[in-house]
């Protein structure tokens, strides 16, 4: 899965090569020491004596580091320093946990001239992705998983007191580190995500201190067949290698990423000189990686998951008696009691924070669950993005109209707000291997087609639902509608509910599926109605094909019944 080598190498002709002790002055070739360069004020002393572009703390931390700086004789901020959110603050109820720190941060932007982010905006190291990094940069932040390597950029995850050395003017001193280079190839089996990759990494190299306070640096293939987000969820996480920070080659998708967020102009491309000495090589074969688990007490307690699936009782049984051993008694932890008929019952799922909330991890569940609820106290799931920007581009969610029928209402859903992102994600990411490997019509007709329908029953019912907020922008609806939305109910969903301050209202259905809308659809659409407790004044019924003669006729009698067609679409 992956290899340790506790040898030197080179890095030439963009291959491996063993390399003497003689040759460590070619380490300087390497992109990490070049940037370890560019930084260092001092000389002579064999020390290196950092400054960093820019700093950055949360919430948790900014406050004392700010104090600290204060009682110190701080007057400006001499860098621009960023004042942020933990995730733990926007995963609490509003994000309001810290107000008082918040309000504390908002006054010292104000007073020193530094960047204050209200909280629910961004979390700490997003933001840093979104705004701060760039390629050769340096990034000095209060919280342990400060690295934005993926985006060429070191960024160092200290302590306060490092934070408040740079704001009065002072260097981060450290001797040099060695470099261990991170030997990329391969591509990520369907199923794979960053996660399991990084797990894995902590798995090889934690418990035998393989990397201990050195530098990762990332190059080779594997590196352009990865998504920006999936390095990203790599790299955030070489934190738990206990490794000094990280560094990747930097490509077309770092540049495009970076122009995204309007920085074109920090992009520039970084690899390592030909001959770039390092002090040890891991062979990562992203291919060879399985689905990862991380157990207590840290993520280099990895097992695989089929290796959990397989023996739930056992394994977890092991780490329960290794948390009393651990914890001399003190602690008890009853993870077996999650194991029924032999396999592991699941409660409560998170995607959140700097490493999990992530745009692909987002999207790819929510093009998972698109539709679908996770059930009524059985399991508990929550979603927060890392900013408002992801959450904006990617991900709503959706809650039912509150109606007089709320007790036959489902919970609110995540979905990929996007119709071409939702496409994407649904069909083409999780087979793009397969899409190499076969003619494009060949992979429409076997991989896309079979689900095509069910897929274009959501973006139709999107389509209706805009129809309708068009036409009540052109007083063109029976009734002028104050308050719209959906329902989701426990027997079915009403696409559209729309009602004004005197009571009526105006539902409509849409079928994409059937190729003619029938009578009797019509008729549980009506039952429907009653279970979401109103009686609508008037009913719309769009269809994806046709309808039935019945129907057809009923709207020549019925002036509250109207037929919409694809072509009035």
């Amino acid at each position: 899965m992956i290899k340790l080598h506790d040898l030197p190498v080179l890095w030439t002709g963009g291959a491996v090569r063993e390399a003497t002790p003689a040759m460590a002055a070619a380490r300087e070739k390497t992109m990490a020491c070049r940037i370890l360069r560019a930084h260092n004020t001092g000389s002579g002393d064999g020390l290196l004596h950092l400054t960093f572009d820019s700093l950055i703390s949360h919430d948790i931390t900014y406050v004392g580091v700010i104090q600290t700086a204060k009682a110190s004789g701080l007057t400006e901020f001499p860098v621009p320093y960023v004042l942020t959110n933990c995730h733990n603050s926007l995963c609490a109820v509003g994000g309001t946990i810290n107000a008082d720190d918040h309000a504390f941060g908002l006054s010292a932007a104000v007073k020193y001239g530094g960047d204050y982010v209200p909280a629910n905006q961004a979390v700490i190291h997003q933001y840093a992705r979104e705004m701060l990094a760039g390629c050769g940069k340096m990034v000095l932040g209060s919280d342990s998983h400060t690295r934005y390597g993926a985006l060429g950029t070191l960024g160092v995850g200290e302590g306060g007191g490092e934070i408040v050395k740079q704001l009065l003017r002072n260097t981060y001193d450290l001797a040099a580190p060695q470099v261990v280079l991170v030997h990329v190839t391969g591509r990520p089996r369907h199923g794979v995500g960053p996660h399991d990759v990084a797990i894995a990494l902590c798995g090889a190299v934690y418990k035998n201190g393989f990397v201990k306070n050195k530098v990762l640096e990332f190059v080779g293939d594997g590196i352009g067949r990865l998504s920006m987000d999936y390095r990203i969820g790599i790299d955030v996480m070489t934190t738990e290698t206990a490794c000094l920070t990280s560094i990747w080659e930097t490509d077309g998708a770092v540049r495009d990423y970076l122009a995204l967020h309007g920085r074109a102009g920090d992009y520039a491309p970084l690899h390592p000189e030909d001959g770039a000495y390092y002090d040890g090589l891991i062979e990562l074969d992203l291919s060879a990686i399985e689905p990862m688990a991380a157990l207590p007490f840290h993520p280099s307690e990895a097992v695989t998951l089929r290796e959990l699936i397989a023996d739930p009782g056992d394994i977890l049984r092991e780490v329960e008696k290794r948390a009393a051993d651990q914890f001399g008694g003190k602690v008890q932890l009853h993870l077996t009691d999650k194991v029924k008929g032999g396999k592991l019952h699941v409660e409560q799922g998170v995607i959140a924070g700097c490493a999990g909330g992530l745009y692909d991890n987002i999207a790819e569940a929510a093009a998972i669950l698109d539709g679908c609820d996770v059930g009524s106290g059985n399991f508990d799931f929550s979603v927060y993005p890392p900013s408002v920007p992801v959450e904006l581009e990617l991900v709503e969610k959706v809650f039912s109209l509150d109606t007089p029928g709320r007790d036959n209402q489902r919970k609110a859903v995540y979905r990929i707000s996007h119709p071409l992102v939702r496409f994407w994600f649904c069909f083409l990411y999780a087979d793009s291997s397969l899409l190499l490997r076969m003619t494009p019509l060949a992979y429409y007709e076997q991989l896309v087609e079979p689900a095509l329908t069910i897929y274009c029953e959501s973006c139709f019912s999107k389509v209706c639902q805009e129809y309708m907020q068009r036409e009540n922008a052109r007083h063109s609806l029976p009734i002028e509608i104050t308050e719209f939305g959906s329902f989701a109910g426990k027997a079915g969903s009403i696409d559209y509910i729309g009602h004004n301050e005197s009571g009526r209202y105006i539902v409509a259905f849409a079928d994409y599926r059937d190729p003619v809308f029938l009578y009797e659809k019509y008729l549980q659409a009506k039952a429907l109605t009653g279970q979401a407790g109103i009686r609508p004044d008037y009913m719309y019924l769009f269809s994806g094909h046709s309808f039935d003669a019945k129907l057809e006729a009923l709207e020549k009698e019925l002036d509250t019944l109207i037929l919409i067609r694809m072509d009035d679409l």
